[in-house]
C-alpha cells in the first residue's frame, strides 16, 4: 500500500495554481505517459524552450513533477506520490458535497402517503442545467420538479428532514444547530457509519423567504476561511410544478474549479433525481 502525506494549505494553493495553465496541464498529460526532456516536452507548443522551462519550474515548484540526470539528459518525471496526495485530499472532500442530495429518498419515504391514495410510478427525467462560467468563481443551477414549490422547500426547512438526507449514504448527521431564519446560524456534523472521524459544517442564513428564496454561508471547518455564498431560489411555476435556481460564488476560482472537477455536477444531477422519487414518496402518486 502507498502511504500518502496529506499535502498542506501553501502547496495545496501552488499545486491548483500550477494546474490552472492548460500549457501545465498539457505537460503533466504528457509527462503520465513517461518522462521526457524539455525539448521532447516543447514540441507540441508554438512556444520557446524557454517558455516551458519556465512551466516546468511552476511544476516543480508546486512538487508535481521533479528532474534527475542522465548522461547528458535532463528528463522530467511526474511524482506519483505528491499526484496520488492532491486526489485523496479531493476525494475526501468530494464525497461531502457531490452527493448531499442522496438521501432525500430515505427521508420522505419515511412519510406515508395518504390512506388508500394510488401510487403510480413518476416519470422522472427533467434535466439539471449548470453553468460554470470562465473568470469568475460561480456555479449556477437549475431544476425544474413536478411537484409544489412547499414540498420542495420545507425538505431543505425542516432540520428533522434535513437531518436524514444530508451528504452521501453511509454519514450520519447530527444537527448541532438550525435555526432557519434569517440571521439564524446551522451547524452540523457528520460521520461515516464505521468510523468515529467526523466533519463539520457551518454556516449562517442570511435570507429566508418561504417558498421563494434561501440566501446562506456554507462552510467546511476543516478547511476554514473557504467560505461560500449560496442562493437558493424556489419558484412557482404553477400547476403543482416549480423550479429550483441556485447560485453559489466560491471562496476563488481555484475552489469552484476544483469542486467542479470532482465531480459535483453528476453527484447533483442523481440526487435531484432521487428528490422527484422521494416527493413521489410524499405525495402519493402525484407530480410527473
Amino acid at each position: 500500500m502507498t502511504n500518502t502525506v496529506d499535502p498542506d494549505d501553501d502547496l495545496l494553493d501552488r499545486a491548483f495554481l500550477a494546474l490552472a495553465d492548460p500549457v501545465r496541464r498539457r505537460i503533466v498529460a504528457r509527462l503520465s505517459r513517461g518522462p521526457a526532456t524539455v525539448t521532447e516536452l516543447a514540441e507540441p507548443f508554438a512556444i520557446s524552450k524557454q517558455a516551458v522551462s519556465k512551466h516546468i519550474q511552476v511544476l516543480e515548484q508546486a512538487q508535481l513533477v521533479t528532474r534527475t540526470r542522465d548522461a547528458q539528459r535532463r528528463p522530467v518525471h511526474l511524482d506519483p506520490a505528491r499526484l496520488e496526495a492532491l486526489t485523496a485530499w479531493i476525494d475526501r472532500y468530494r464525497l461531502v458535497r457531490e452527493e448531499q442530495f442522496r438521501r432525500l429518498d430515505a427521508v420522505l419515504d419515511t412519510r406515508a402517503a395518504p390512506r388508500g391514495a394510488h401510487r403510480e410510478e413518476p416519470t422522472m427525467g427533467h434535466a439539471l442545467y449548470l453553468t460554470v462560467p470562465d473568470d469568475v468563481p460561480y456555479i449556477d443551477f437549475e431544476r425544474d420538479f413536478d411537484f409544489p414549490v412547499a414540498e420542495v422547500y420545507r425538505a431543505h426547512a425542516d432540520p428533522e428532514l434535513f437531518r436524514q438526507w444530508i451528504g452521501p449514504r453511509g454519514l450520519r448527521t447530527r444537527i448541532d444547530g438550525f435555526e432557519f431564519r434569517a440571521g439564524g446560524a446551522y451547524r452540523f456534523v457528520q460521520r461515516g457509519e464505521d468510523s468515529a472521524e467526523e466533519h463539520a459544517f457551518r454556516g449562517v442564513f442570511h435570507t429566508v423567504r418561504e417558498n421563494e428564496l434561501v440566501v446562506q454561508t456554507f462552510e467546511y471547518e476543516g478547511w476554514p476561511d473557504a467560505v461560500d455564498l449560496e442562493y437558493l431560489r424556489f419558484e412557482d411555476l404553477g400547476g403543482g410544478r416549480c423550479r429550483l435556481r441556485g447560485h453559489t460564488v466560491h471562496a476563488s476560482q481555484e475552489a469552484r474549479d476544483g469542486m467542479v472537477g470532482s465531480g459535483m455536477e453528476k453527484g447533483m444531477a442523481e440526487g435531484y433525481e432521487r428528490l422527484e422519487e422521494l416527493l413521489a414518496g410524499l405525495l402519493g402518486g402525484q407530480g410527473g
